[in-house]
């Protein structure tokens, strides 16, 4: 096989590997959200930097009273 043949196939096969990446990455939605749940993060479509600039004017200024948090906790971990 000569090098111009190993470029075309070289070039082939990214080609095919960019074309599963995103068709696979459009085929996958994920799990879908349950109602009543909520959900941190950007909404689907929107961009990141819309969305910090969306949960930036919902939180309460700093010093305004109690705050609260979501928290996930973790399982300790055992020390050896």
């Amino acid at each position: 096989m000569g090098s111009r043949a190993r470029w075309a196939l070289l070039a082939a096969l990214l080609i095919v590997l960019g074309a599963t990446i995103v068709v696979t990455g459009q085929r996958d939605a994920g799990p879908p959200t349950l109602a009543g749940t909520q959900r941190l993060g950007p909404e689907p479509g929107e961009p990141v930097t819309g969305y910090l600039d969306r949960a930036a004017r919902s939180l309460p200024a700093p010093g305004v009273g109690p705050v609260w948090a979501l928290v996930q906790p973790q399982p300790a971990r055992r020390r050896r």
